[in-house]
């Protein structure tokens, strides 16, 4: 298919290209990291595409394929968002922790539908369409792996307590912990090491006391 050029005739060419400047510039079909991002203003840059749309459809004269998916992307599924989340936003509700993640999940799935609306606009302004690529998140895959890490069980020795005492602790811990979670049914394979060698340590001396 030949590559349509926006700045001819074709109004709805005209109109997608217009729109398409706002839309795939913008958080609207971006994700939105929790270390960085505002949800108040996420819901504004939404507040936005409204008038968005108005202006490439009263510059753009006769788009009427335009004028017609952008409507229904508007009332179908964009306004159903910021009709839910207008009052929360002015009440407040987007400072706590439960409504900014609430807001979050609706724009999440919003911007699904407004990134398939931005290649399909892509095709209508210059006859072909590659999907943009997402914002790299804030945190690298690795580093949040390693801050989401299971942290070591004990004591380290080396520090200003006696390696013996270190030790007795982490071996009192051990005891305790293993003794809680065999009492609520926690099975070994499920603990730490530490914890199961413990286990299997108690295991070991109920059977040679039975025997």
């Amino acid at each position: 298919m030949a590559a349509i050029d926006p700045s001819k005739s074709d109004p709805d060419a005209a109109a997608a290209h217009k729109f398409l400047s706002e839309l795939r510039t913008r958080i609207t079909t971006q994700p939105l990291p929790y270390q960085y991002g505002s949800e108040s203003r996420a819901l504004e840059s939404l507040w936005e595409v409204f008038g968005q749309a108005r202006e490439a459809m009263k510059t753009s004269p006769g788009c009427v394929r335009f004028s017609t998916s952008v409507t229904q992307l508007l009332n179908m599924h964009l306004r159903p968002v910021t009709a839910k989340w207008d009052r929360a936003h002015f009440d407040g509700r987007l400072d706590s922790r439960d409504g900014a993640d609430e807001f979050r999940a609706d724009l999440a799935d919003l911007q699904i539908k407004l990134r398939e609306f931005a290649v399909e606009m892509q095709l209508m302004a210059y006859g072909a369409a590659t999907p943009d690529e997402l914002t790299p998140p804030a945190m690298a895959a690795d580093d949040l792996r390693s801050i989401c890490a299971d942290v070591a069980f004990g004591l380290d020795k080396g520090l200003s307590i006696p390696n013996e005492m270190v030790e007795s602790i982490n071996r009192d811990e051990s005891a305790e912990v293993g003794a809680r979670r065999e009492a609520h049914g926690i099975k070994p394979e499920n603990c730490p090491a530490c914890i199961r060698e413990w286990i299997e340590q108690e295991r070991g001396r109920d059977n040679r006391r039975k025997g």
